[in-house]
């Protein structure tokens, strides 16, 4: 509440478990109990939800998300792989199918909804096969946003006591292959914007020769997602506007001001 007093906008709640929020509590207080008080908070405009573990997103949730517009169609969902055997490794409690399952469920449910998620390639064990199931999975998915990571060895970690330990330059361009994999689908999805109108928040202004607005659609999170340059208009951060998306590049979009 004092947030908004203050005039903030956007409201991001982030924890490596978001969707297990509160079942340490007494009562247990579900994730969608504090959502509904924080959409009633008057000035918050967008609520962001970080990150949800696939094992932890119930139907509540995903319900709450389709009735409630302040809450950003935008959920970050790390898999981290796609493999069960590497799943396992890792100590994910998620399987590959309720993995695509929830996917699937998030997709029908959400017809608007964007997906973020985060892999990691080079866990020990991780063979060639393993490696293109998760490549494959990427291609057929297509998030919208995905950060990629080789695994680092980390002394005192189980996994680092685990037996094949992958090269690093076997790591780099298992890496650079999902990045390139992500880098085409998000072209494409940026390509197919041009032409549409969206509602953008404003983050910034620049003073050059001529003022350029940065700001973010509902589906782009700060500094980790791309951004929309916007131009021919002024505007302050905090202020929402139209624009109709005439540009687009792989990671980032140009818009102009509709009224």
């Amino acid at each position: 509440e004092e947030l908004a007093s203050r005039g903030v906008r956007e409201l991001i709640l982030v924890a490596q478990d978001l969707g297990n929020y509160g079942m340490d509590l007494v009562p247990p207080t579900p994730l969608v109990k504090l959502l509904e008080g924080l959409c009633r908070i008057e000035g918050l405009e967008w609520i962001r939800l970080l990150y949800m573990h696939p094992a932890h997103v119930p139907d509540e949730l995903i319900g709450a998300l389709a009735a409630e517009p302040k809450l950003c169609p935008y959920v970050d969902l790390p898999i981290q792989h796609i493999d069960d055997q590497i799943l396992k490794g890792m100590n994910r409690r998620a399987t590959s199918a309720q993995i695509r399952h929830l996917i699937e469920k998030l997709r029908s449910s959400l017809p608007h909804l964007r997906l973020r998620s985060t892999v990691m390639v080079g866990f020990p064990g991780e063979d060639e096969a393993q490696f293109s199931s998760l490549l494959d999975f990427i291609r057929q998915v297509q998030f919208d946003h995905l950060g990629a990571f080789a695994y680092s060895k980390e002394e005192g970690t189980p996994a680092a006591r685990m037996k094949g330990q992958i090269s690093k330059r076997v790591k780099e361009r298992r890496r650079r292959q999902i990045v390139q994999a992500q880098a085409e689908i998000s072209a494409m999805k940026n390509q197919a914007l041009v032409g549409t109108p969206q509602r953008v928040l404003i983050d910034e202004v620049t003073t050059s020769r001529e003022p350029i607005l940065k700001g973010r659609m509902s589906w782009q999170a700060p500094e980790i997602d791309g951004l929309v340059y916007v131009r021919g208009g002024s505007g302050a951060p905090g202020e929402f506007m139209e624009v109709r998306i005439i540009e687009a590049d792989t990671y980032d979009l140009v818009g102009e001001r509709l009224v």
